[in-house]
């Protein structure tokens, strides 16, 4: 808890620093720049819709490969499928997907991010594949009763269950799922 309080404490410092990173880092620049316009166009679309939403967030090109089997077992009938990314990697090919309905930048992790990303469309599930945690993404999903779920993830006794505020952390955190 007193980890996710620094987080949360650190967040608006991190927020004021990403335009100097986006100067210096090619990916945090396209992410910035794409970030709003992809979200834009998959509300679009979802609002064309009107159906629950299945979110499902890979991180990279590589965790989207592995969850393509996950993609086409949702029912599209009854769910919005909207697939949330990371990398500008994926970012050309997760846009043009017939794997999905819809597609955008998942939203920087800051609690206000969060919560306005939530309210814009009637989420049913949060599913997010591997070690990609958003820790305001998750415990707001959870707030608002969205269903989260973790899939495909890897935890290694080195980095996920070593003593102190780090593994505390990540217990903290994995408590917020529903299922995993």
């Amino acid at each position: 808890m007193l980890l996710y309080f620094l987080y949360v404490l650190l967040s608006p410092v991190l927020w004021g620093l990403l335009p100097l990173i986006a100067l210096i880092h090619p990916k945090a620049r396209h992410h910035l720049l794409n970030q709003r316009k992809s979200i834009k166009n998959a509300l679009s679309i979802y609002n064309e819709n009107r159906k629950k939403v299945v979110l499902v967030h890979a991180a990279s090109k590589g965790e989207y490969e592995q969850i393509i089997p996950l993609l086409q077992l949702i029912d599209r009938d009854k769910y919005f499928l909207l697939l949330t990314f990371s990398s500008p990697t994926l970012y050309e090919e997760a846009m043009k997907s017939k794997l999905t309905d819809g597609a955008c930048y998942h939203p920087l992790d800051f609690p206000w991010a969060s919560r306005s990303f939530f309210v814009k469309m009637d989420f049913a599930y949060y599913i997010i594949t591997r070690n990609d945690l958003w820790p305001h993404h998750i415990i707001t999903a959870k707030k608002m009763n969205i269903q989260t779920v973790l899939v495909n993830a890897n935890f290694y006794r080195e980095s996920h269950y070593s003593p102190g505020l780090a593994g505390y952390f990540f217990s903290y955190l994995l408590n917020f799922f529903d299922r995993i």
